[in-house]
């Protein structure tokens, strides 16, 4: 093995060292999901992790030895059309839609969940790569086709796979992209650098992977170039894992295991009852450290409806959790919040000898106007 493959093969295994440690983090952190909707979302981020790591562990064969390529080729190719949709399906539930599997996550917010159409090219092309390999002798295949006869077929699927990749970091670059632009969201930064991960990732991964699959100099001989090319997508599994884990789950001994009962025999509604006992992926010190930390209560216009998408969770749970939390509502709760930060703003006034207006107070508090805030002061 010269120093190009040497390279080239470690290259590959950094994504897949970085997904397979995603996969460990997630498999633990499923343990202490409070909601059965929160364990099926990290199956489903377990099982896009084995996706990615089937790849990548390919990737590695691939540049290890011949013989062991032209038996991956099969499933490899699929593989890599899968892998990006599977990526995709992640940036979705960092967002707060439904990723992943195409099934609504419970995120609420009226986000469409993913169909399943998006794995019907890749499915085809396992079809015809499984056909391919049945029929083709293994002394006649070749990459990126199956002999001289069947070229056509290898070139169609390095078509497909060239579409996918660019279409699908650029929907990744979109949802995210999107989420930013919805107004305050928890971990900005996190997803700001997990964008442009995904650009770097349009830009770099496809056109040298292409390169080595046909062949074509100079591609073929990155050697440590290729640490270049893999680090997007090492960045890019490491910080959605990151952004992911840390929505939703709570260690199952601070739930009481009577929550979400009274509303029910208090007159609530079955519907009120349900919605309280799947809150309880929920908790006071999440939602303080949420409002205390990003601090989206400084923006006028920041609803419930923000909250909810930033928590990962829907309006009704979040809604039902707040009044039995905290024994008041959404609005009260974030008031309560913006009142104390008048009593900073205006005591920072005071010493630096600066002469404010109330309104400019509160507007500076996240209060829309002055009356918004005497009628805040008026509830408490």
């Amino acid at each position: 093995m010269n120093y190009t493959e040497l390279s080239r093969t470690i290259a590959f295994t950094a994504p897949l060292v970085s997904a397979m440690v995603c996969l460990v983090f997630t498999a633990v952190n499923t343990l202490h999901c409070a909601t059965p909707e929160l364990r099926r979302i990290r199956y489903r981020m377990i099982a896009g992790y084995l996706t990615i790591m089937s790849f990548w562990f390919g990737m590695v064969g691939y540049s290890l030895s011949w013989d062991l390529t032209v038996c991956l080729a099969p499933v490899l190719r699929p593989l890599y059309l899968v892998m990006y949709v599977v990526v995709y399906g992640l940036m979705r539930t960092v967002t707060g839609g439904s990723g992943i599997s195409g099934e609504n996550n419970g995120n609420g917010g009226g986000t469409k969940p993913m169909s399943g159409l998006h794995y019907v090219v890749p499915l085809c092309v396992a079809a015809m790569e499984l056909v391919m390999f049945i029929t083709v002798p293994a002394g006649d295949r070749t990459l990126p086709a199956y002999g001289s006869e069947l070229d056509v077929a290898g070139y169609v699927v390095t078509g497909i796979a060239a579409v996918y990749s660019v279409l699908y970091p650029v929907l990744c670059i979109r949802v995210l992209a999107r989420h930013l632009r919805s107004g305050p969201v928890s971990h900005r930064g996190s997803i700001i650098f997990l964008m442009v991960a995904m650009s770097l990732r349009l830009v770099m991964l496809p056109v040298p992977i292409g390169g080595m699959i046909l062949g074509k100099m100079p591609l073929t001989d990155l050697g440590a170039g290729w640490f270049v090319v893999v680090i997007p997508s090492f960045i890019a599994y490491s910080v959605s894992c990151m952004l992911l884990l840390s929505h939703g789950c709570v260690d199952s001994r601070d739930i009481d295991p009577t929550e979400g009962t009274e509303e029910a025999d208090d007159g609530g509604g079955e519907e009120d009852g349900a919605a309280q006992r799947l809150s309880t992926g929920l908790s006071r010190e999440r939602i303080d450290a949420y409002l205390e930390g990003s601090r989206p209560w400084l923006d006028p216009d920041f609803t419930v409806d923000d909250m909810a998408r930033d928590l990962l969770t829907n309006r009704t749970y979040m809604s039902t959790f707040i009044n039995a939390a905290y024994g008041m509502n959404f609005n009260r709760l974030v008031n309560s919040y913006r009142l104390t930060e008048m009593d900073i703003l205006r005591e920072e006034a005071e010493l630096n000898g600066l002469s404010m207006t109330i309104s400019k107070l509160a507007t500076l508090a996240g209060f829309s106007n002055y009356r918004s805030y005497h009628r805040a002061r008026g509830q408490e």
